[in-house]
């Protein structure tokens, strides 16, 4: 079976289970079309795109209806008709038609949002960046639409390719606030890129976020996002940016009595960004590596040995953990050696090894086996 096979049948099951509220939908679109004299000419393309088997057939069809005017009688029920009763690709390329035209946005973005997925799983990248762009023909969309699809759009900015991750920029951006929850995911992209692409993704963030005029502001302001889990993807970005500009140190000890341990995690994280250290963040370091939570404690000693302040302390609270009867703690501990354990390489090295040598669970040896590797390249 060719690729593009396997994304016909991927987004037909897909679509398939996002439908069953929409039955109601279905029938009504159905018998509409069997009460309609649709033109001949029109008929044939609508059975063409809806499951001819000859792919050059369908394309040629799915062309000649974009010049189709929507006033045209049956137009609209008739790929209607095949967004919901077609195989995979007739309904792919029927939302695309509807996207084209900016209608019926409530039927075509389900099968727009599966078709990014699916398209980015199976590597068919050409028609991620369609699907991203009919997405961006509506302008601004519902809430639950835009809800529905920012997890496909933030999966194509990490698509690794430019002309998908541009498309769904500019779609979100197109969104304005209401794609805010995507602020951290452009943010990535516009690291990850650099010349005029960077630059057309901090256009598209600013849409979002007018207020933010660098990645690092946008991440502060997802900071006082309601979600929880925003938040934590914010202070996780701030954390990896490694090098925060010296004003921003308040705010972000700020965040530190947050009340979700998972972001108190990543600041105390980010805490260790700030090479010259005001007491405010060591104040905050310190309370923090007594929080109740091991993980947020763990993150504080990370912290505080890149920062050298309590070296050796520290440094041995991260060994304690290899030996943590919780899994995710003795794989926190052993990437926090990999990450910080340059500072005293002989003593971090002897032991990871030790726990290596006793760690039966796979993926804990994968990640202390990696802090190793980590040890070693920076010491050669």
């Amino acid at each position: 079976m060719s690729g593009v096979d396997k994304v016909g049948e991927l987004v037909a099951a897909r679509v398939s289970a996002l439908r069953d509220t929409q039955a109601i939908l279905v029938r009504r679109a159905i018998n509409d079309l069997a009460r309609l004299e649709v033109d001949p000419w029109l008929l044939k393309l609508v059975e063409t795109l809806k499951g001819s088997s000859d792919w050059n057939e369908r394309i040629r069809a799915w062309e000649e209806l974009h010049d189709v005017s929507p006033a045209t009688p049956g137009w609209d029920n008739a790929l209607r008709g095949v967004l919901h009763t077609g195989d995979g690709w007739g309904k792919i390329l029927a939302a695309e038609i509807f996207a084209w035209n900016r209608l019926r946005a409530e039927e075509a973005v389900p099968v727009l949002t599966v078709t990014i997925q699916a398209t980015i799983e199976l590597g068919h990248l050409e028609w991620a960046r369609v699907a991203c762009g009919a997405l961006g023909r509506y302008g601004v969309l519902p809430l639950p639409l835009v809800t529905l699809a920012l997890p496909a759009l933030l999966d194509a900015l990490d698509a690794g390719d430019s002309d998908v991750i541009l498309y769904a920029a500019e779609t979100l951006g197109s969104w304005g606030g209401r794609a805010r929850r995507a602020l951290v995911g452009l943010v990535g992209a516009i690291d990850r890129s650099e010349g005029q692409v960077s630059e057309h993704l901090l256009a598209s963030l600013k849409k979002i976020e007018p207020s933010a005029g660098t990645g690092t502001e946008a991440l502060l302001v997802a900071l006082d996002e309601a979600d929880p889990v925003f938040r934590a993807d914010a202070a996780r970005a701030l954390f990896l940016r490694r090098e925060l500009p010296c004003e921003t140190a308040e705010r972000i000890a700020a965040c530190a009595r947050d009340n979700d341990p998972r972001v108190r995690k990543f600041i105390a994280l980010a805490l260790g960004n700030y090479r010259s250290c005001s007491h405010n963040i060591l104040r905050n370091l310190e309370r923090l590596s007594e929080d109740d939570d091991a993980a947020v404690r763990l993150a504080a000693s990370h912290a505080s040995v890149r920062l050298d302040v309590g070296l050796a302390r520290h440094l041995k609270i991260l060994e304690k953990s290899l030996a943590e009867d919780d899994r995710d703690l003795r794989v926190f501990g052993a990437w926090s050696l990999g990450d910080v354990g340059w500072a005293d390489c002989r003593r971090s090295t002897l032991a990871l090894r030790h726990a290596l040598a006793s760690e039966r669970d796979e993926n804990v040896r994968a990640v202390l086996r990696k802090a190793l590797e980590n040890l070693a390249d920076e010491f050669g």
